[in-house]
């Protein structure tokens, strides 16, 4: 199975649609960079919906790596659809995580003189992981009604839709907190718990070709 794995990282490559996740993360290092680059220097509570805004830019990009237009005429290959989105994410994944410490690094550099720790860099990465996976899960759903092909174009609303709904929630089971809160670790816990429904959901949806 990696002799097989690693056969397919080179049509992957080609594969994948690099346009729509390079724009989306490309918005997201531009909603940071901007101020980081300007005269301005902000508070932590700024920097923190900055860093957060860029995630759900991110994770949109992310949504397209599914995607493959020829889904529809590979569902008989020996290859189990989980090694072929494996592979995608092994070739993906990598550039997702050094564009978040790129975005992360330029979003502190435009913080405030004497803010000490401008952002809870971790804390906002679990919030960013969180949201990742949920794109991944939803691309992978939405790829089981298009055939494979259309996942992205499903997840990619979704994901702005699902980070409006978490904006919104009641104190009590707050997902996005404010950075002046002292204690974020409920939260955080909340972040752990879509994690994890994320890569569940990714797996089921993904368990559709047999080898």
């Amino acid at each position: 199975m990696l002799v097989t794995a690693l056969a397919l990282v080179r049509p992957t490559v080609r594969a994948i649609r690099w346009l729509p996740g390079a724009g989306a993360a490309g918005l997201g290092l531009v909603i940071v960079a901007v101020p980081a680059l300007s005269s301005v220097r902000l508070r932590p509570d700024d920097l923190t919906d900055l860093l957060r805004v860029a995630a759900v830019c991110g994770a949109v990009g992310l949504a397209f790596l599914l995607d493959d237009p020829a889904a529809r005429s590979t569902e008989t290959v020996p290859v189990p659809l989980l090694v072929e989105r494996v592979v995608r994410l092994a070739v993906g994944l990598p550039l997702a995580l050094a564009w978040w410490a790129v975005t992360v690094a330029v979003t502190v550099a435009g913080a405030a003189p004497g803010t000490g720790a401008p952002v809870r860099e971790w804390s906002l990465t679990l919030e960013a992981g969180a949201l990742f996976a949920a794109a991944l899960a939803l691309a992978a759903l939405g790829g089981r009604f298009a055939g494979g092909a259309g996942g992205g174009t499903f997840a990619g609303p979704a994901v702005f839709v699902f980070a409006a709904i978490a904006s919104q929630l009641p104190d009590r089971i707050a997902l996005y907190v404010p950075a002046d809160l002292a204690d974020w670790s409920a939260a955080r816990v909340r972040w752990v718990a879509v994690l994890v429904v994320a890569l569940l959901a990714f797996v089921a949806a993904t368990r559709r070709r047999t080898a």
